[in-house]
Order: structure tokens, then sequence, then C-alpha cells
């Protein structure tokens, strides 16, 4: 009887245990120790208001890859609220096909593996907004956002992120991360011409299980359905 080698490929393996090093609370909260002394280290900001107008942003995408295709339909709104802003969007080379191809986007760039061009980006730009969409703490988002120069640093509020951020956006953790982007949608006014009505709760999450939906398709197309 032939051997059957049940071992799952190695990149599910890698995702896998990356998922369970992530919801582990001795991993959660080495974190916020690290994140902790990471702000006795570096330079508290003051608190700002969000500007008017952007002409530049940096976002840090998360590296899972739900949280990365939920970033889509804000970066798409944001592109519709501020026509010619420049993007540059950091991300990780698991989840960088997700962003790449999208025309908006002036710069694609992987934060991990850590890289000269992302070294080269960051401290070369000056920007008026950085944005780090995680809930929580992360010292490697930490330590890019203590890098990046930018006038305006916003991050959902968090008691470990808050110090070295100009802006603390609502976050409720019993929130799923799709219900805290319509707040963030909603909170930064994406679209502040538009009806009261097109900008209601249920309207955002309507485009954004849109967005979704038809980024799946592309992905996974149902049977008989040709994208």
């Amino acid at each position: 009887m032939k051997h059957v080698n049940k071992k799952k490929p190695l990149q599910q393996r890698e995702v896998k245990t990356l998922k369970n090093s992530l919801n582990d609370p001795q991993h959660k909260f080495n974190r916020r120790m690290i994140v902790g002394f990471l702000n006795t280290l570096y330079k508290n900001l003051p608190k700002k208001e969000l500007p008017e107008s952007i002409n530049s942003i940096i976002i840090i995408a998360q590296e899972k890859l739900g949280d990365a295709i939920l970033l889509l339909p804000f970066l798409k709104a944001l592109n519709d609220r501020f026509p010619g802003i420049a993007i540059d969007l950091c991300c990780t080379s698991y989840n960088r096909k997700i962003f790449e191809g999208i025309s908006f986007i002036r710069n694609c760039v992987s934060y991990r593996p850590y890289n000269l061009r992302f070294s080269k980006l960051i401290r070369s730009e000056q920007y008026d907004v950085l944005y780090t969409p995680k809930s929580g703490p992360s010292s490697t988002f930490h330590h890019i956002t203590n890098k990046v120069n930018a006038n305006v640093k916003v991050c959902l509020n968090d008691s470990y992120n808050n110090p070295i951020y100009n802006v603390h956006l609502p976050n409720d953790n019993k929130k799923h991360i799709a219900e805290k982007f319509i707040i963030i949608a909603i909170s930064i006014r994406i679209n502040p011409k538009a009806k009261a009505s097109d900008n209601s709760p249920l309207e955002v999450s309507k485009a954004i299980v849109v967005v979704i939906t038809l980024v799946k398709w592309s992905i996974f197309p149902p049977v008989g359905l040709s994208l």
C-alpha cells in the first residue's frame, strides 16, 4: 500500500502558522509590551484635525487577505473624493496581488519582507496623511509610522497606538473590521456633497458588499460566470 503524504502545501501551513500566532494570547501580550516600550522611545504627536484637502497619502495595509480586500472600497472612495490624489499603498508579499494593477495607486510596495525599495520610499516622500487601518498594537506598524514623513498620522483609536498618531478614529473592538470601515468612511466624510441617505451606514455597507462580491468572483468565478 502506497504511503499518502497528507501534509498541507507549504503556503497553507505558513498561513495557518501566521493565523495561530496572531491569535495567540501570549503573542498579543508581547506586542502590547513591545509597542508600549516603543512609545517611550518615539516622539509623541499632538492631536490634529483631518485636512479638508489631501494631495498625498500613504496607507499601510494589514497582512490578512480579508482585511486587505475590505480596504478596496475605501481606496476607491478616497480616490473619488480627492481626484488626482497620490496614493502609496504598503502591503506584504502575501497580499500584494490584491492591490497590484489598481490604476490610481501610485506605488504598491511590500513592507514584509523589509526591503530597500520600501525603505527608500518612506524616508524620501513627504505625505499629507498617513493612515493605518490596524485596530490593535503592532510593532511593525509602529516602526513604519515613526519613519514615515506625514503632516497628519491617522489610526483607529487604541491606547497603545495613539501616542504616535495625530488623529484617532472611532474604534469599537466589538465591531467587525467591515463595520469599522463604514464608520471611518462616514467620519472622514468621503463624499460630503452627497445626500445624507447616500452616506448612511446601510448604503455604505451595501457598497462594500458589492465590491467584496465582485473581488471574490474575480478570484473564484461561480460556475458558468466569466468576468
